[in-house]
């Protein structure tokens, strides 16, 4: 979703953000909550739209990798 300099200081995505923050817990078991769903087949939007809070309908497109401020993301918010 995300490479570069600073991603751990400044994460731009926001999945980035989540694994970040997951981290300190160093839980190694991850429960998705039934109530988010399995992704539609042939969902070709961003992989974490489910479980983002976020999301906007636009997320629900295909992202480009993007150079933002030297770093590259697939994130149309990160603009």
């Amino acid at each position: 979703m995300e490479e570069g300099k600073d991603v751990f200081d400044r994460p731009l995505h926001p999945y980035t953000r989540a694994l970040l923050n997951a981290a300190q817990y160093m839980s190694l078991e991850v429960v998705v909550p039934e109530e988010f769903g399995e992704l539609p087949d042939g969902f070709s939007g961003c992989s974490y739209y489910r479980l983002c809070r976020e999301k906007t309908d636009a997320c629900k497109k295909p992202q480009k990798l993007q150079d933002v401020s030297g770093r590259l993301v697939r994130c149309w918010k990160s603009k």
